[in-house]
């Protein structure tokens, strides 16, 4: 009850030795779980780093059935980002992928993974675990997110007929995932840099029309400015590239209007 009571008064320090102590106290009571994880929980509150790693691999290892299990994983996972122990942080996502493909957690955790191999430029990686977990797993709770990371690595490394393979599992498959939007987006300017001025200016337009309010509906019209420009439209391509620059909050697509709009002129 006392540390209760230091959780609910705001003392954060007080309720972790609290906790603490009674789990290491009472390690065969009835609550022991509860109590191992509430010292975990303190030490994340806390910031003490170290206690928070070992009670996490402990807790992992004592209970891979656990109540808490997932939550600690998601507590050690931002604790080892925390700490740039990223080598340590992607080894454990990809563990977890493996073994708990329907677990709520996991689509959190492909997102922290693809950020931070894309960070690093390991676009290879990204696409051959992405294609790894698609083999693995019949319907992960992440498949969508293994659709858009592979797309977006294939769309950077300019495999262009890949990513759009990618993006259109991704919109075919999961049409109101989060990802949509910008996987919508992306298989626009995959076309784009292909060339097919059909289906770039057919998905461009499409994302304009269903997310008008979009965060990138900037780049969207952008590229179709693009599009009609590789097209020979170019009083269309004009009032596209101006439509992005009224939208625009970004210098970089303030400087590419203008350069592309004078080259047109």
């Amino acid at each position: 009850r006392r540390a209760r009571n230091f959780v609910k008064t705001n003392r954060p320090f007080e309720s972790f030795w609290m906790f603490y102590d009674l789990y290491e106290e009472n390690p065969d009571h009835e609550r022991a779980e509860f109590y191992h994880y509430a010292s975990f929980s303190g030490a994340r509150r806390i910031k003490k780093h170290q206690t928070v790693l070992d009670l996490g691999y402990a807790y992992r290892e004592k209970h891979p059935d656990g109540d808490y299990y997932s939550d600690v994983t998601s507590g050690l996972v931002d604790t080892l980002e925390e700490t740039k122990a990223f080598e340590e942080m992607l080894a454990l996502v990809v563990e977890f992928l493996n073994k708990r493909p329907d677990d709520a957690f996991s689509a959190k955790f492909i997102t922290i993974w693809a950020a931070r191999l894309f960070e690093e430029e390991r676009l290879p990686e990204v696409i051959e675990q992405c294609q790894r977990w698609l083999e693995m797993h019949n319907n992960p709770v992440f498949k969508d997110g293994l659709y858009y990371w592979s797309g977006m690595a294939h769309l950077q490394l300019s495999q262009y007929p890949q990513a759009i393979a990618s993006f259109e599992s991704l919109l075919s498959e999961f049409p109101f995932s989060a990802y949509t939007p910008d996987g919508t987006l992306r298989k626009g300017i995959s076309h784009y840099y292909e060339q097919a001025v059909g289906p770039a200016r057919e998905t461009l337009t499409a994302y304009t029309e269903r997310y008008p309010d979009g965060d990138s509906i900037d780049q969207a019209y952008y590229f179709l400015g693009e599009v009609e420009s590789l097209a020979g439209y170019l009083e269309l391509a004009i009032n596209y590239f101006t439509k992005a620059d009224e939208l625009t909050t970004s210098q970089d697509v303030h400087d590419g209007v203008a350069f592309r709009i004078g080259e047109l002129y």
